[in-house]
C-alpha cells in the first residue's frame, strides 16, 4: 500500500499529523522524501514544520483547513493516548473565569518542552510553551493544572472569583490526597495562594469503606 493510502486510512481528511508519528517500514529518509513529493503535488499539505495533513473541499468550494487545537493536541498536549501537557497561564485563567483578558498567545505547560519558557509560532499563531515543575501523566494532569491556577492569578482576584475554581474541582473531581505528593515540587507562591484562598479545603476527601463494619472512614 502507497505511503498516501496509509495515511488517507489511518488519519482520514483536513486531521493533523506529525512526520514522528508516522509508522511505515520505510527508513526515515524514506518517508521524508515520499512525503515531500505528496506535498510538491498537492495531495497532502504541510501546515508548519512537522505537521500535515489530508486537505479537503468544503460546502463553498474552498479547501478547508484542520482545527487549530487539533494541532496544539497533536504536538503538546497528548502523545500516543496519554496526556503530556495541559493549557496554562492566562489561558487557563479564563477557561476558569478567572480574567477576561484572552490573550493572541497560547499557553500550554508541556513534556516537550526543557526550557522555563519559550514562545513559538505555528505559522501566525503564537505559542508560549512551559516546562512543567514535573513530568505530566495522564494521572496528574488535572492536579498540576490547579496548581497552576494559584501560580498565575492574584490571591485577591481569587478571592473574589471562587465558583470558576469551584467548578473545576468538581468537573476534574480532584481529591486532596492525590494532590499532596505534587504541593512538594508547586512554588510556595503556589501554595499559600491554595490555603490562603481556601480553595484546599474544597478538594474532595478521598473515603473510604471498610468491608468489615461498613463504615466510612477519611
Amino acid at each position: 500500500m502507497s505511503l498516501y493510502l496509509e495515511l488517507r486510512n489511518k488519519y482520514g481528511l483536513n486531521n493533523p499529523f506529525l512526520l514522528e508519528e508516522i509508522s511505515t517500514k520505510e527508513n526515515y529518509d524514506v518517508v521524508k522524501t515520499t512525503l515531500s513529493r505528496l506535498v510538491k503535488s498537492n495531495k497532502i499539505r504541510r501546515y508548519s514544520k512537522g505537521v500535515y495533513y489530508l486537505p479537503t473541499i468544503g460546502v463553498l468550494g474552498k479547501e478547508t483547513y484542520p482545527d487549530y487545537e487539533n494541532i496544539l493536541e497533536k504536538k503538546y498536549l497528548k502523545k500516543s493516548g496519554y496526556t503530556i501537557g495541559y493549557y496554562t497561564g492566562y489561558t487557563l485563567l479564563n477557561m476558569v473565569g478567572l480574567t477576561t483578558q484572552v490573550s493572541n498567545i497560547v499557553e500550554i505547560c508541556t513534556n516537550e518542552e526543557t526550557n522555563i519558557k519559550r514562545n513559538v509560532k505555528i505559522n501566525w499563531h503564537e505559542i508560549c510553551l512551559r516546562r512543567p515543575i514535573c513530568e505530566i501523566t495522564s494521572e496528574n494532569a488535572k492536579y498540576l493544572q490547579f496548581i497552576d491556577i494559584f501560580r498565575y492569578c492574584d490571591l485577591f482576584v481569587l478571592l473574589e472569583n471562587k465558583d470558576g475554581v469551584r467548578e473545576f474541582i468538581k468537573e476534574n473531581n480532584l481529591k486532596r490526597k492525590e494532590i499532596m505528593p505534587y504541593l512538594d515540587f508547586a512554588p510556595h507562591r503556589a501554595v499559600d495562594y491554595m490555603f490562603g484562598s481556601g480553595m484546599f479545603s474544597e478538594l474532595k476527601w478521598q473515603q473510604k469503606i471498610s468491608k468489615r463494619n461498613n463504615k466510612n472512614y477519611f
